[in-house]
C-alpha cells in the first residue's frame, strides 16, 4: 500500500458522504468496521445503529465493544462524549473496548484507542494528533491497510453498500 493509495480512498469516501450524507456515512462507516473486523480474524455479534456500545465482536478470542467514530472534515478535534466513555471503560477484565475514529481527511486512517487508555479521561475536545499518540499504532495501521484493500475492492459499488445490507453480511460472516 502506497501513500498515493490513502489518499485516493479519503477522495472517495469523500464522495461517497456527499452522495449518501453524513447520517449515512457514519452508520456506513459502523458497518465498514464490522467488516474490518472481520477481515482481521474476528466475528461480529451486533451492530447498533442506534445505543452503546456501537458493535459487539470476538477478537482474539476476547469480546470486544467498539464506537466507531468519524472525525470531521473541518475540525481537527474529536468530541469525547461521556457516554462513549461508560460503554468503554465499565468493561469486565476479560473484555476489551475500543474507540475507533476514522479520520477521512488525506491521508485516510483509522486510529483505535483502547478502553484502557481512556479509562481516566473525562468527556472533553481532543485534538486528532493526541488521538493518533493515544492510539494503539500496530492495530490501527493493520485497520487502515485492510480498509484501503476492501474500499479500492469496492470502490465500483459502494454507493450500494448500504448500512442494512453491510451490516447483514457481516452479522453472517461474510466480509467484503
Amino acid at each position: 500500500m502506497t501513500s498515493s493509495d490513502r489518499f485516493a480512498v479519503a477522495t472517495i469516501l469523500g464522495d461517497l458522504r456527499r452522495k449518501v450524507g453524513n447520517g449515512e456515512f457514519g452508520y456506513r462507516s459502523q458497518s465498514f468496521f464490522a467488516h474490518l473486523i472481520l477481515r482481521i480474524g474476528g466475528t461480529v455479534q451486533e451492530i447498533r445503529p442506534q445505543g452503546h456500545p456501537d458493535i459487539v465482536a470476538t477478537i482474539e478470542g476476547a469480546t470486544t465493544f467498539v464506537e466507531v467514530e468519524v472525525a470531521s472534515l473541518f475540525s481537527r478535534k474529536h468530541v469525547l462524549k461521556s457516554d462513549d466513555l461508560v460503554a468503554l471503560t465499565g468493561l469486565h477484565p476479560d473484555q476489551r473496548g475500543y474507540l475507533a475514529i476514522l479520520d477521512i481527511s488525506p491521508p485516510i486512517s483509522w486510529l483505535l484507542v483502547e478502553s484502557q487508555v481512556l479509562r481516566f479521561r473525562k468527556p472533553s475536545s481532543l485534538n486528532l494528533a493526541t488521538i493518533r499518540a493515544l492510539s494503539n499504532r500496530g492495530l490501527s495501521m493493520r485497520c487502515t491497510e485492510e480498509f484501503i484493500r476492501m474500499i479500492n475492492n469496492h470502490r465500483d459499488s459502494l454507493y450500494n453498500l448500504t448500512f442494512a445490507l453491510l451490516t447483514s453480511r457481516a452479522l453472517s460472516g461474510t466480509s467484503l
